[in-house]
């Protein structure tokens, strides 16, 4: 190969390589950019995260006291079931008492 052919053949191969450069550059660039809007969209969930703790912690509470509600109704349900049978018993026994004098 002449000398002349290898150095255009280096300073094609040059063009070419800064090319390169040059691309990979304005990608890095770019992706910078992409990296610095993602990060402001991502902040607002990072904040939301870290009320995460304080949500589930209000959650359980409001969860316990669902049981909590939950229970009493049980509760007062069995409670009013013995007083419609004390109430039925007594109406039973008045009846009885009453047929029995009148």
């Amino acid at each position: 190969m002449k000398s002349q052919d290898l150095g255009a053949v280096i300073l094609a191969n040059q063009a070419q390589s800064n090319v390169y450069v040059m691309k990979l550059y304005r990608r890095w660039v770019e992706s910078e950019s992409v990296k610095e809007d993602l990060d402001r969209e991502l902040n607002p969930a990072k904040q939301k995260l870290k009320k995460t703790p304080d949500i589930q912690k209000g959650v359980s509470l409001l969860s316990r006291e669902l049981t909590q509600q939950k229970d009493k109704v049980k509760s007062l349900s069995i409670q009013h079931q013995v007083a419609l049978l004390v109430v039925a018993a007594a109406g039973e026994e008045r009846d009885n008492s009453q047929g029995a004098f009148g």
